[in-house]
């Protein structure tokens, strides 16, 4: 069972810094520097126009109190029962883990009685492009987005039932 604590302190933040780092390959696809704190400060506010921070959950994955890695996700968007999955990273990649997280989380957003899932990727990053569909998404329309770099890519939006 994993736990998800907020990322809300100086120690926080520098545990969830390192699990960025662990993910520098990610930050080559949407074509930023390698993270730094400023690059969690901005994450942890980051929150869709029109909602508020009580919708977001920025959260420390863990694993028998060892951070494995992050996971934001924000409630009631885009529409009142969807949950819109904005990062999961996992410190060790190919373990099976990123499974396990999203089962859970779908079980728990169950339970808080949402019915869908929706999140975007970077229409280059082959390896979340493998990875989701395992879990049920499905592609459902490609649009531009722009980082908070500047950078601006195709995502593939997707969804899927829960």
């Amino acid at each position: 069972m994993f736990t998800f604590d907020p990322i809300t302190t100086s120690a926080t933040r520098l545990q969830a810094l390192k699990i960025y780092q662990a993910n520098h390959e990610y930050y080559d696809v949407i074509g930023d520097d390698q993270p730094t704190l400023v690059t969690v400060l901005n994450d942890a506010k980051e929150v869709p126009l029109g909602k508020t921070k009580t919708s977001k959950h920025f959260r420390l994955i863990k694993q028998d109190d060892q951070v494995i890695g992050v996971c934001d996700w924000i409630t009631g968007y885009p529409d009142e029962h969807d949950v819109y999955l904005g990062l999961l990273m996992i410190a060790d990649q190919h373990q099976g883990l990123g499974h396990q997280v999203m089962a859970q989380l779908f079980d728990q957003w169950r339970k808080e009685r949402y019915t869908k899932v929706e999140l975007g990727v970077v229409a280059t990053n082959t390896k979340a492009l493998n990875f989701w569909p395992q879990l049920g998404f499905k592609e459902i329309r490609k649009s531009p987005f722009q980082f908070q770099n500047g950078h601006v890519a195709e995502v593939i939006v997707m969804e899927r039932t829960l």
